[in-house]
């Protein structure tokens, strides 16, 4: 067990992963914060891609990154992998538009 009131991964402000009282911070190479946990709950995100599994096995991927996803779109994207074509679920890519409005496009 390590009891600490601060950890983190690189010492500068905005590099590395840090974890502290107030939540979990992480910034990717150019010093963008890419994830924010508050502890308390508030204004939580991730930012890039985030997925349930890997592309090959059933599960769903949100890409939020620009010309990224399976459309090299400037939408976010929400790809649905059912587990077999039989199971009722949703599949397809489904883009995000500045609106707000998602559209199936698969």
């Amino acid at each position: 067990m390590i009891t600490s009131g601060h950890l983190q991964t690189d010492s500068a402000d905005n590099r590395g992963v840090k974890l502290n009282s107030a939540g979990i911070t992480a910034f990717d190479d150019s010093g963008k914060q890419t994830v924010k946990i508050n502890a308390n709950g508030e204004g939580n995100y991730f930012t890039g891609t985030l997925a349930t599994s890997s592309n090959a096995e059933p599960g769903v991927t949100i890409y939020t990154d620009i010309a990224r996803g399976p459309a090299g779109s400037r939408s976010s994207i929400i790809e649905m992998r059912p587990q077999e074509a039989s199971m009722q679920a949703p599949k397809g890519n489904y883009p995000h538009g500045p609106a707000g409005i998602f559209l199936r496009s698969g």
